[in-house]
């Protein structure tokens, strides 16, 4: 019984360097790791398409705000079109 408590105490030198064998530990290092990467890229140039469909939806709503003092039915179906933009559609 002393062996195994021996064996696990804080000071023994194990508890350092077991999470650099462990596989778990590897994957989830490398899937943040991708995600991160994949960030750095997207992040500062979302594609064109992107930001003309979300500037042509802010100047339908713009445009119907100045033609009436209520929310039009166009103003509706550009707010709602422009929440369903995606990156991946």
């Amino acid at each position: 019984m002393a062996e195994i408590v021996k064996e696990f105490e804080p000071g023994s030198g194990n508890a350092g360097r077991s999470w650099l064998k462990s596989e778990d530990y590897w994957a989830i290092l490398l899937g943040l790791t991708l995600l991160v990467i994949g960030l750095l890229i997207y992040w500062p140039s979302p594609p064109d398409s992107f930001r003309r469909s979300v500037d042509q939806y802010n100047a339908i709503m713009a445009e119907e705000s100045a033609n009436a003092p209520f929310q039009t039915l166009a103003w509706h179906q550009a707010s709602r079109a422009k929440g369903e933009i995606r990156a991946t559609s």
